[in-house]
């Protein structure tokens, strides 16, 4: 690997560097994702009133145009005026997400969640924040423990399948 002086152009490159390190099972991977990082466009990361995908966790008051990015679980079920009992229990997603509402804390109106949902790749890269669970805590790991989250981060393998579909966003 280069040293840790090496500045890249673009975050492109860095990605290109990322995925020369990791070793590739068969081989020609590394080629297919260098093809694709080499010739991808600007990618949208959300895509419009989508019902499969990661939802934003952004509110948007129709009346004031204040916008708020909620962080997590648990500053939602503190901001939440309405909707929390038909989410509670669900995983993040459609439907259940947009029964709960806010408060804006500008104009102090009730706010729903944009339409718009993260494009599923999303959800494949947070895999590593998202599901190691601290068998202690019953919380986020990389939150709340990050040596037992250090344990399993990395990953060691990872298995795709359909050509095209190998991703760096497992990686450090």
């Amino acid at each position: 690997m280069d040293t840790p002086e090496k500045r890249w152009e673009n975050v492109r490159e860095q990605m290109m560097d990322t995925a020369k390190m990791i070793q590739w099972h068969p081989e020609f991977g590394l080629e297919r994702e260098l093809d694709w990082l080499s010739n991808m466009h600007d990618w949208l990361i959300s895509k419009k009133n989508r019902y499969w995908g990661l939802a934003l966790p952004v509110f948007e008051c129709k009346a004031c145009g204040n916008f708020e990015v909620i962080g997590g679980k648990k500053e939602l079920k503190e901001r939440a005026v309405s909707g929390w009992k038909e989410f509670e229990g669900h995983s993040p997603h459609k439907p259940f997400i947009d029964e709960v509402k806010i408060k804006c804390s500008k104009c102090q109106e009730i706010v729903s969640r944009i339409d718009d949902v993260g494009n599923v790749w999303l959800d494949a890269g947070i895999v590593p924040f998202s599901t190691y669970i601290d068998p202690k805590t019953k919380e986020l790991s990389y939150i709340t423990d990050r040596r037992y989250w250090q344990e399993w981060f990395p990953v060691d393998f990872i298995t795709e399948s359909f050509p095209g579909q190998f991703k760096t966003g497992f990686t450090q």
